[in-house]
Order: C-alpha cells, then structure tokens, then sequence
C-alpha cells in the first residue's frame, strides 16, 4: 500500500524538468546473498569431507549476515513496486511491507549528487524484535546513477547502545560479474567479529566465497553453481593448502589451476 505525501513542491514522476529522470534504485541484489546456489550435503558427507568443510564455513556465515539483511532487502524490493514523488529535488518511495508478519512501513529518499545518488531507508513505523523503529535511518548509501555500484551502511537499535552502525557493504555489478562485500565495522557490538570481512562474487555460473577472519586467517571457496564442482583453501584445514570435490561432492585431488 503507497502512502501519500503531501508538500506544495513535490510532483509526481514524469512531471516536468530535471526531475523527470527517475534515479535507479539500488538493486534488492545488493541486500541479498545468493545462499541458494552452494550444493547442499549430501547424505554420506563426513567431516573429513572438503565439501562439508566449506559448506559449513558458507553457512556459519551466511546466516550471521542473512539475519541483518531481511528487512533492507524486503523493504528495497517494495519500493520497487511504487511510483516516487519528487520532493524539494528528492525522490522519495513510500510502501508498507510483511516482514516475517511484522509491518513495515518505510519511506525511501534518492538525491540526486553529480554523478551518484544518495539514499536514506526510513522506517517509519516498524517493531523489530520487540524494539520500536519510528522515524529510523534503517541505511544510508551512496550509488552511481545507473545503480551498477553501490555503498551503504545498515544501522540497528543494539540495547544500550541506541542506534548502532552494525554492518557496512559494497555492491558492483559489471557485465554477468557480481560482487558484494560486506564488513563488520568497530561499532558492531560483537568484539569478536569486528574487521571481518567477506566477499561473495558471481561469474556467470562460478560462485566465489572470500571470508577473512583475520590478517591471517582466511577461508577461500569456489564452486560452479551447475555441476556443484568446488574447493575450499582455509587456513585451519588441510593444512592451508587447496582441497577440492567432484559433482558428488566426493574429495578428489585438485587439478592446478593458471
């Protein structure tokens, strides 16, 4: 459901002058990870299994992200399924969604800045686990005006602390190529997760995992989204050195790699 904005200067889209040119929305993609294309487990996999190994690293990692992104991605998606207004040189989008049952209800603001656009999600009215997010800056960001790349911060209530700065990412989309980072800034209220960083990258069919824990500890995956064909490199298995499996997801010697 839209909701209405009433100010004297706003027009709708496609009102006249600059304002014409609608900005592009950050993709939804750009809150999503593609979780959906790492092979499951199969039902003989141990764990002195390469695969299980990796799967195990992906998931541990994809759910501690997944869990800040839902209502981002939810919110982002709604608002491309309404028609923006133009308010003091602003675009602004105004829905309300279903998240896991809870409304939300936002209000999304693109300002157009040379060649980037600058954004603020707000929520205007949201109950997120038990806490309230009237009036709330959910992320700001920063995005080229084709929507290709992008940077945002996600904020959360953290209790005690008041509005935190929890997550940070990067989004570029080039060709068929993918790539999304996410990093866990020093005001995340996990200490131990601080300087964290991973990075998910799509290429056509191949699928890259790039998770560093620290300076000396990294966990590199590779699979092909296809044939389920994929490696694992981390530093606390077999002994740092690149173990690998077939379609089965059976442990295979590695071919080199250029």
């Amino acid at each position: 459901m839209a909701l209405a904005l009433s100010a004297c200067d706003s027009t709708t889209a496609g009102g006249g002058g600059s304002d014409d040119v609608v900005p592009t929305l950050i993709p939804p993609a750009a809150f999503s990870i593609d979780d959906d294309s790492f092979p499951e487990q199969s039902v003989h996999s141990f764990q002195g299994s390469n695969h299980t190994q990796a799967f195990a690293r992906v998931a541990i990692v994809n759910l501690a992200i997944g869990i800040h992104l839902i209502i981002p991605a939810e919110a982002t998606n709604a608002a491309t399924q309404v028609q923006p207004i133009v308010e003091n040189g602003t675009w602004v989008w105004e829905n309300t969604v279903l998240v896991e049952g809870q409304s939300v209800t936002f209000r999304l603001e693109g300002t157009p800045d040379g060649s980037e656009i600058d954004w603020r999600m707000i929520l205007a009215s949201a109950t997120i686990s038990g806490q309230d997010y009237t009036h709330f800056v959910l992320y700001t960001a920063t995005s080229s005006i084709d929507g290709t790349s992008s940077s945002w911060s996600l904020y959360y209530t953290i209790e005690g602390q008041g509005r935190t700065r929890v997550l940070d990412a990067d989004y570029l989309q080039t060709g068929e190529q993918r790539e999304l980072t996410f990093s866990i800034p020093e005001s995340n209220p996990n200490e131990g997760a601080r300087g964290d960083s991973v990075t998910y990258t799509s290429d056509g069919n191949d699928r890259v995992f790039d998770y560093m824990e620290s300076p000396t500890r990294n966990h590199f995956i590779e699979w092909n989204a296809v044939t389920a064909v994929g490696s694992i490199t981390a530093w606390d298995w077999n002994d740092g050195t690149r173990a690998c499996w077939d379609s089965n997801l059976d442990n295979v010697p590695c071919v080199p790699t250029l």
